[in-house]
């Protein structure tokens, strides 16, 4: 659809608004907060009712809502844990490190765990719970739980009714219970939140203890579970053992390998030959050198006398002695008596014989050496073969000894690790019956003194503060969604077209008569009155220079324009010389006629315009003044209009000749096609729009319909205003300052 130029933006300047794209500027870039507070002014009814509503709301809540009491108690973990297989060894290997902390979190939050503080504390039997089963209704559980009526009986509860309670309990502290670590400690915080403030502190510390008692009997249990899997892989262990070591000794028994000192028989023999071989070839060594001395002896001429086993031998020794003595004897004979003397020749061959004897020794000590010699070498030889033997022997026994070293490393590695678990399994049973929890609780939990919640200042302060916001959030947005008109600035912002100004509401002011053209009539110099002129002089103040035909019309019907027309010609006729006259063009409701027309009979517009009446019969004059009123007095046919042939247009041009102001009340836009060939008649279009009432839709459709040269004279008139509610709403607007010069017509 094309529109007329005036609406594709707004205009650059609007008629007593010299500064209004200057000011339009400076908005855009800002926020206006005169405006905001003039939102909040306008739907303070609604923000009060809202935040009101909201603030009762947590009243109510706050107060139905049960006490509810917060208990704490607080346990620390122990950082080491227990061993129940050796070090090292692969089969269990437990200790308590950082991240396990937040796995004990989640045991004390579980549902096992709370399972079994309900079976400690009995909680199934606590008639407070009997509320919370399903088969209640809500208002029967509401009932119960503020005493306004009796705990059913637990005898009347079925089992399936006992479990699905047992269930909700459950539910319920698992809801409530809540563990966080302290900070980076081994530590936690255990805190539970309920109604009733002894059993708050009861499950709080039940929670502690049972969890630390949970430890214990763990334990217990690792405890029996290691002993008995400790006793079974001990025996296993000891037989393993037992064939390892079996094993080493069977294999040498087999390879010869027995010793008594750690050393192999072969090794031991070994040495002994080797210690028996030195020292015997040292001995033949020695038995044979003697041998080759005597041997020499006797083949340089020696009588053998000088031979080293002769000159040790105890026989030799003593026949030299007896030698000595018959020598001796010899020599004495001999000088005393001559060679054949008896006793000398006696003397002699005893010598004779002791020499031979001595030489037969000699001879028999030198076959002694030389026998001694050969079995010397004999036990040397005889050595020697068996050290060889002995070596022999001991190089298989060395092939022999990877295989019993590998024998002998896995028997010692079966008897340390049966020792090692031994001396666990021994620890084991030593623990049994002293078992201690991995945790202590290091504060209980009290009975709290009082409820933790609903904090009462808390909840109202924080009702008051949503419904202020939920208030004002209501009250921008029944704003945002408003399309009705309160200000001129916000009628040439959104629709681009002159504001001639307001009329007030009849009740909204001073001085007032029973009818708006009676309080014109009757105050002349009245507020209302003086908004007439000023719309009349916005008019005139136009860019254009004839201003004689103004066309008063309104998007829908019930807008006001008929009591403007009047007032506006009654207005500016009355006290003044200028001759006005409103013509009523509304062949439909004829409303302006209805306030004068007393004679149905006589003419009005039909018959001026079909039937050739005069003018000046036709006319009504308000008393004896210059405003005159062209009725409609005979109701037109459904097919009749009266722009229809140029009658209207004829009528107009003709009246402009004796009436310096022309004022058509025209039927509204949007229901009556013909409104907007009037409007075309006209110098200047007013559109009436009824305050904080018309849509912007409608009138945005109304001033679409307008013929361009219509559309760009057009200007937009508020009625109805409420003066006591425009002086908070206005923001600025003229009328907004009404009760700053009211007194000013009184005057």
């Amino acid at each position: 659809m094309n529109l007329p130029e005036i609406y594709h933006g707004f205009p650059e300047n609007v008629p007593g608004d010299h500064f209004g794209a200057a000011r339009r500027t400076t908005m855009a870039d800002r926020l206006d907060f005169r405006e905001i507070a003039s939102i909040f002014r306008r739907r303070i009814k609604l923000f009060a009712i809202v935040t009101f509503v909201i603030f009762e709301l947590a009243l109510f809540i706050t107060f139905i809502t049960p006490n509810s009491y917060t208990a704490m108690s607080e346990i620390a973990l122990s950082r080491t844990g227990d061993q129940v297989a050796p070090k090292g060894s692969g089969v269990v290997d437990d200790e308590v490190n950082s991240g396990d902390v937040d796995t004990e979190v989640q045991v004390l939050t579980s549902r096992e765990l709370a399972s079994k503080v309900v079976d400690k504390l009995k909680l199934v039997n606590d008639p407070t719970f009997v509320g919370m089963l399903p088969t209640s209704s809500f208002s029967e559980r509401l009932k119960r739980r503020f005493g306004m009526l009796p705990p059913r009986p637990l005898a009347s509860l079925s089992p399936e009714e006992r479990a699905r309670l047992r269930i909700l309990i459950i539910d319920r502290l698992t809801k409530n219970i809540d563990v966080e670590r302290v900070k980076t400690a081994f530590a936690m915080t255990i805190t539970f939140t309920d109604t009733d403030p002894v059993r708050t502190a009861a499950i709080a510390n039940a929670y502690a203890q049972i969890y630390a008692q949970e430890q214990v009997d763990a334990k217990r249990k690792a405890n029996e579970r290691a002993a008995a899997f400790l006793h079974d892989k001990i025996e296993r262990l000891r037989l393993q053992a037992q064939r390892d070591m079996r094993a080493v000794q069977d294999y040498r028994v087999g390879n010869n390998l027995l010793s008594t000192t750690g050393a192999s028989l072969t090794e031991q023999e070994i040495s002994s030959y080797n210690q028996q071989v030195a020292a015997a070839r040292a001995q033949a060594v020695e038995d044979a050198a003697r041998l080759d001395t005597a041997r020499q002896q006797l083949k340089s001429g020696s009588m053998g006398d000088d031979v080293g086993a002769a000159l040790s031998s105890d026989v030799i020794h003593s026949l030299r002695t007896q030698r000595a003595t018959i020598s001796a004897r010899v020599a004495d004979l001999a000088t005393r008596y001559g060679d054949k003397y008896p006793e000398l020749a006696d003397a002699r061959n005893q010598l004779r014989d002791i020499d031979l004897q001595i030489q037969t020794e000699i001879f028999r000590v030198i076959s002694n050496l030389d026998a001694q010699a050969r079995v010397s070498q004999q036990r040397l030889d005889s050595l020697q073969a068996s050290l060889g033997g002995a070596k022999s022997t001991l190089a298989q026994n060395n092939q022999a000894m990877v295989s019993l070293d590998d024998l002998t490393r896995r028997a010692s590695t079966s008897q340390a690790l049966y020792e090692s678990y031994l001396d666990r399994y021994k620890t084991v049973l030593a623990q049994t019956g002293t078992e201690s929890a991995d945790s202590r609780i290091l504060s209980e939990a009290r009975i709290p003194g009082r409820p933790s919640s609903p904090i009462v200042m808390l909840n109202l302060i924080l009702g008051l503060l949503i419904g202020a916001g939920v208030g004002a959030a209501a009250a921008i947005a029944a704003e945002l969604f408003f399309t009705g008109f309160t200000t001129g600035d916000e009628v040439e912002h959104r629709l681009g077209l002159r504001y001639l100004g307001g009329v007030p509401a009849l009740d909204t002011v001073e001085p007032r008569e029973a009818t708006p053209i009676a309080t014109v009539e009757q105050f002349p110099r009245s507020g209302f009155a003086e908004s007439f002129r000023s719309i009349l002089g916005a008019v005139r103040h136009a860019r254009d220079s004839r201003h004689d035909v103004i066309a008063i019309s309104s998007a829908l019907p019930g807008e006001g324009k008929s009591t403007l027309s009047l007032c506006l010609a009654a207005a500016n006729a009355i006290g003044s010389s200028d001759r006005v006259i409103a013509i009523d063009c509304d062949i439909t409701r004829h409303r302006l006629s209805d306030q004068f027309v007393t004679d149905p009979n006589r003419p009005g517009l039909r018959e001026v315009l079909r039937d050739g009446v005069a003018i000046e019969d036709a006319l009504i004059q308000v008393k004896d003044s210059n405003l005159f009123v062209l009725p409609i007095t005979t109701p037109f046919d459904a097919q009749e209009q009266i722009t229809r042939g140029g009658l209207v247009h004829a009528l107009v041009a003709r009246l402009r000749e004796f009436f310096p102001l022309i004022i058509l009340d025209c039927p509204p836009l949007l229901p009556v096609a013909e409104a907007r060939d009037l409007a075309a008649i006209a110098d200047d279009v007013i559109l009436v729009a009824a305050w904080r009432k018309t849509k912007e839709s409608a009138l945005r459709s109304a001033i679409r319909l307008l013929p361009p040269a219509a559309a760009a004279n057009a200007g937009v008139v508020l009625t109805r205003i409420d003066m006591k509610k425009q002086a908070r709403f206005g923001a600025g607007d003229a009328s907004s300052f009404y009760h700053q010069y009211k007194e000013y017509y009184s005057a």
